[in-house]
């Protein structure tokens, strides 16, 4: 980070560093009383909660934030990207959903865009700026003023259409 000096620096990372996705620990009612369902999509016996104590609190899977080595990897990049002289921007996909946050507490941005072949939803906390279960990309713009955005592009009938941009504070 430090060679970077004042220039915004991207990271990119396949597992989110924030997220409130699947991997985050966000489930829908239906995986909160049918998840068996995941499973057998016909399979709707009613077995309440167990599908997020197993996911979250019993199995603890590294493919999730709540996995000891990837939640490990989050509060080291973290550390690490905290001390940079401008807020960095960590990009990642994993989840199947279209997310942008920016932590008043933290000097980083997170986007994640992996919803380019499925779609799954996504909660929200008080730091998510936009969130979406929909097919897209995001498209991050450098600007030499040392400025950045990002645009969320969603494809609509057959093109393609901006549904959020935010710039972020340098």
């Amino acid at each position: 980070m430090q060679e970077a000096g004042d220039r915004r620096v991207l990271v990119a990372t396949h597992h989110p560093l924030r997220t409130r996705g699947s991997h985050g620990g966000y489930v829908t009612g239906k995986d909160l009383f049918f998840p068996l369902t995941h499973v057998q999509s016909w399979l709707y016996l009613p077995v309440p909660l167990i599908y997020p104590a197993l996911r979250y609190w019993v199995v603890r899977s590294d493919q999730d934030l709540h996995g000891s080595r990837n939640r490990e990897m989050a509060r080291r990049l973290d550390e690490v990207l905290g001390q940079a002289a401008v807020p960095p921007i960590v990009a990642a996909g994993h989840e199947h959903s279209l997310q942008v946050f920016d932590d008043p507490e933290l000097p980083i941005a997170y986007l994640v865009s992996g919803s380019g072949a499925k779609t799954e939803p996504t909660g929200a906390t008080a730091d998510t700026l936009f969130k979406h279960a929909a097919r897209g990309l995001m498209v991050v713009d450098f600007f030499k003023d040392g400025r950045a955005s990002v645009r969320v592009i969603e494809p609509e009938a057959g093109r393609a259409e901006e549904v959020f941009a935010h710039w972020f504070n340098q």
